[in-house]
């Protein structure tokens, strides 16, 4: 690969609305000792809109009764049932994994850089690129089936 001086930060992510993926999810621990779930969102590249395959990245949610507002924003937005219990941040990722919604993107400047926040999330409107989601076989997700049945999702 060739080093290239004019290309040295990723393509910009442009304030807006944009259908989105969730990509990847992490659990990490904030300073204050509180559980966080970072969600890395792909901006989808199946439906024609700016910066497709883009990526939204650090998106935090506490894991607390204060920051529960935001998970059941997010939950709502990729059709959890309302009263669903999350029994622990990792559920949370890996329920969230491959999930799609409407993300509204705003610009946030922090420490005298800017970069793009996901302020809402909005029901997609867009049919969902379905792939294999991982099966409840107890305990957790442990197995992803090659084919998947409705019967052993934590709910439809």
């Amino acid at each position: 690969m060739k080093v290239d001086y004019n290309n040295t930060e990723p393509g910009r992510i442009a304030p807006g609305q944009y259908e989105v993926t969730v990509a990847a999810f992490d659990v990490v621990t904030s300073t204050n000792g509180n559980q966080q779930i970072v969600l890395e969102y792909e901006i989808r590249k199946d439906i024609q809109q700016e910066s497709q395959g883009g990526r939204l990245r650090y998106d935090r949610f506490t894991f607390t009764e204060n920051g529960a507002w935001r998970l059941s924003a997010i939950a709502k937005a990729t059709g959890v049932p309302d009263g669903y219990d999350f029994p622990s941040p990792e559920w949370f990722g890996k329920v969230m994994m491959h999930r799609s919604f409407l993300a509204t993107v705003e610009e946030r400047t922090y420490n005298g850089k800017t970069f793009p926040n996901v302020t809402r999330f909005d029901p997609s409107r867009q049919p969902a690129a379905q792939p294999e989601l991982p099966v409840d076989v107890g305990g957790g997700f442990t197995h992803i089936p090659d084919k998947v049945q409705d019967e052993g999702l934590p709910f439809n």
